[in-house]
């Protein structure tokens, strides 16, 4: 479970009954490495693979886009898994795609033995005040 999403859990809207760190998982955002998005905040207007649906993948990427003021409207979502999220980027299907795993995550390493990616950065003051 995420860290944001197990933070509903003291607002009540997530049942949680225990919690305990396994390990460090990181938020990738993955984009073509020809892309001309280079922060964040170019990701306005494009279609974003966000994860599957009620994930934590897609509730850390809606807390990533929230905080670069990109709401809801500001793009299109492709909920689903990053399997197939791989796919559509490859495919040119959406312009970016979010995946949290541990490092080193094998599913983008996979992914960049056949397809040029790179990752933008989440930094800066939006970063900081997540």
């Amino acid at each position: 479970m995420q860290a944001d999403v197990a933070a509903g859990a003291d607002e009540g809207e997530t049942p949680l009954r225990a919690l305990a760190a396994l390990h460090a998982e990181l938020l990738h955002v993955v984009v073509p490495a020809d892309a001309a998005l280079m922060t964040v905040a170019d990701l306005e207007g494009a279609t974003l693979a966000l994860g599957e649906a009620g994930s934590g993948t897609a509730s850390a990427a809606r807390s990533v886009l929230d905080a670069f003021a990109l709401g809801d409207d500001a793009y299109a979502e492709s909920p689903a898994p990053f399997a197939a999220s791989a796919g559509a980027l490859q495919r040119g299907e959406v312009a970016a795609a979010f995946f949290f795993a541990g490092a080193p995550a094998q599913a983008i390493a996979g992914l960049a033995q056949t397809t040029a990616i790179r990752l933008l950065p989440v930094d800066g003051a939006a970063a900081e005040a997540l």
